[in-house]
């Protein structure tokens, strides 16, 4: 399997469950690198599918551009490689211009689409959904089963109602003013606390931000010394294709926390660059 890379590590050890041999595809800041993704796709002529998140990308935050979402998926129909595009995070853009889905382009039935509620509901709503070609619909029912059977009813039950007797595109529409207040406050710490060194983006929606150190540190030892200090983030080797390389990045969400936590927690991963970066 070939996959984004740095990637969502719940999908990455999900693949790697079932034997898959992951490729990853380094990332820029408008998505997959498109001459290592062709390289990657003729250096592998047995991957079976390309794993992308192209808006507001876990972890990074990246979306990719359509102008790249074309590339991908004119490259896969050449070298004839099905995507799995991620989209659990689409509804929740709260700044720039929204960009179309790769499934949108999709002439072939070759990109399985999949989406959540869990993210745009409710906390732990652990709901979601696939779009596929119908001749996938034999094969994906046994995986499903072997998953877990059969999805809640209970949760598909209040997801319809909710969805046919509230207004739910309100509901949208107030997450998204919560987001992007909580991703402006934590820009405006990170711009203002950490070493001039360390890098990130701004994302247009989601949850996630990615911060790098300088290149060729580690950062899986300042996170463990963030952790000591009560902030918790992601080492970027966890969202790697090969676990045994190391990273520079580090996620933080700004989801969950409060903004009074947001900014003594930037406030104290600020304080660790400097003394971290010499």
């Amino acid at each position: 399997m070939l996959t984004e890379e740095p990637a969502f590590v719940g999908c990455l050890n999900t693949f790697r469950s079932y034997g898959a041999k992951l490729v990853g595809i380094p990332m820029e800041q408008d998505g997959m690198n498109i001459n290592a993704l062709e390289e990657a796709l003729k250096a592998n002529p047995d991957a079976k599918l390309l794993y992308t998140i192209p808006s507001f990308q876990n972890p990074t935050g990246i979306t990719t551009s359509l102008e790249k979402r074309k590339k991908v998926y004119e490259l896969c129909c050449k070298y004839d490689i099905a995507i799995l595009e991620d989209n659990p995070y689409g509804e929740l853009r709260f700044a720039g211009e929204n960009v179309p889905t790769i499934k949108s382009m999709d002439t072939e039935g070759r990109v399985i689409y999949a989406g959540s509620f869990s993210k745009v509901m409710a906390p732990a709503f652990r709901l979601g959904f696939l779009v596929f070609n119908k001749s996938l619909t034999g094969p994906l029912t046994v995986a499903k089963q072997c998953t877990d059977v059969h999805s809640t009813v209970l949760f598909q039950y209040i997801c319809n109602e909710y969805i046919n007797n509230y207004d739910f595109d309100k509901h949208l529409e107030d997450s998204r003013k919560v987001y992007e207040h909580k991703c402006n406050l934590m820009m405006e710490c990170m711009k203002k606390e950490f070493h001039p060194s360390v890098t990130f983006g701004h994302p247009e929606g989601g949850l996630f931000v990615m911060a790098f150190l300088p290149e060729g540190m580690d950062s899986a030892p300042f996170v463990r010394e963030a952790i000591n200090r009560g902030v918790l983030s992601v080492p970027g080797a966890a969202f790697l294709a090969d676990e045994s390389q190391k990273s520079n990045g580090f996620r933080l969400n700004y989801s969950t926390p409060s903004d009074e936590q947001i900014v003594k927690g930037i406030e104290i991963l600020g304080k660790l660059t400097y003394e971290w970066i010499k």
